[in-house]
């Protein structure tokens, strides 16, 4: 599986969380969505993608106008059998969201934007390399970093939790590449006002030598050094994940996700993870090198977005007979969207392009 049986260079040093954990993964999945291959995703993949990039839009909006603007966007993105499906998912993960800022209104009222700049940080150990990570939003507290992201899944489940550790990583080293840097300047100014008084003392010193002031000879002068610059320390780093999706309660109803209490990126653990992107680091660097990019079977085959034609789950499919759970799953599926058209269907207010963003109102 390759396109026009060429391998690209590897042209961009960049590892984000993602790429770190496709690369442990499978090679073939990893380079696919290097080269942005997307064709072979499945629809409702697609589908999600294009209702999370309207989500932001919509909680990025600061007027009616913006909101009705995002909601109208993803009905055009969308196909027209999809339209209320998706305008249905959409209000669930708004009001999910409405309900995650009340809950958590001491910090995410003070948010103006759910786009966040990107991070970016020197790997120690590979200079070539810079790790890339973009939370949704920073807050900078005294002496506190707080990172923020909004996932639009019900759970908090383990590798959601290496995302943010990721995250904290990442700011991590950015803030101490910036302290370091910043530590470095004062330094350079120190040393020169430190040579400046030297001079100046010595100067001063020359010029009266042997001089006498009112039958007292004057006596030398001593430089007065400035204070010598304190490196700072990086902030504690705070990670906050707010969720947007819904879980089943015991009657089998759909409902808001309970929020999972925040934790702390530690820097005892830097070292391993810097350990773990040094890992992957060299995973890519020998498969550019060797133009292989080999598929490999793991328990992630029947979500991959890219199983269509993969040799790999192929294999995976003869391996795992008979495949029940990828019956039961598109089953479950199929049953869903059906139920979600059906409601749609019956609801009194239409959900259309026109009058789509009135249901968050």
């Amino acid at each position: 599986m390759c396109i026009n049986n060429e391998w690209p260079d590897l042209d961009d040093r960049t590892l984000t969380e993602k790429m770190q954990r496709e690369i442990k993964l499978c090679h073939l999945k990893f380079i696919l969505s290097w080269m942005r291959v997307r064709g072979t995703l499945p629809p409702d993949v697609v589908l999600a993608i294009k209702i999370g990039k309207a989500l932001e839009q919509y909680r990025a909006a600061g007027s009616k106008q913006e909101r009705r603007a995002a909601v109208r966007s993803l009905v055009k993105r969308v196909k027209p059998e999809e339209i209320r499906p998706a305008m249905l998912r959409l209000r669930t993960c708004i009001e999910n969201a409405q309900a995650v800022d009340v809950a958590h209104k001491d910090h995410t009222g003070k948010r103006k934007s759910f786009k966040g700049p990107q991070y970016y940080a020197v790997v120690p150990g590979a200079p070539k390399w810079r790790l890339a990570a973009r939370p949704d939003e920073v807050q900078s507290e005294s002496g506190l970093l707080r990172v923020i992201d909004e996932k639009t899944t019900g759970r908090m489940s383990q590798r959601l939790r290496h995302i943010f550790f990721f995250f904290g990583l990442v700011v991590y080293l950015s803030e101490a590449e910036k302290i370091e840097a910043a530590y470095g300047t004062a330094m350079e100014a120190w040393k020169k006002a430190c040579d400046a008084e030297r001079k100046r003392c010595n100067h001063r010193n020359r010029s009266h030598q042997g001089k006498k002031n009112k039958g007292r000879t004057v006596q030398f002068e001593r430089p007065f050094y400035p204070a010598r610059p304190v490196k700072a320390k990086v902030p504690d780093i705070e990670l906050m994940p707010l969720l947007t999706g819904t879980v089943k309660n015991e009657a089998g109803e759909d409902v808001a996700a309970p929020q999972p209490a925040s934790f702390f990126f530690s820097p005892f653990r830097a070292g391993a993870d810097i350990d773990r992107a040094l890992e992957a680091i060299a995973m890519i660097e020998e498969a550019f090198a060797k133009k292989e990019f080999p598929a490999r079977t793991n328990p992630t085959c029947k979500f991959c977005p890219y199983r269509i034609g993969c040799p790999g789950f192929a294999e995976y499919e003869r391996t795992h007979q008979p495949t029940s759970d990828l019956v039961q799953i598109t089953a479950n599926n199929s049953s869903k969207e059906a139920s979600a058209v059906d409601l749609a269907t019956s609801a009194s207010t239409p959900v259309d392009g026109c009058t789509a963003y009135e249901f968050a109102h």
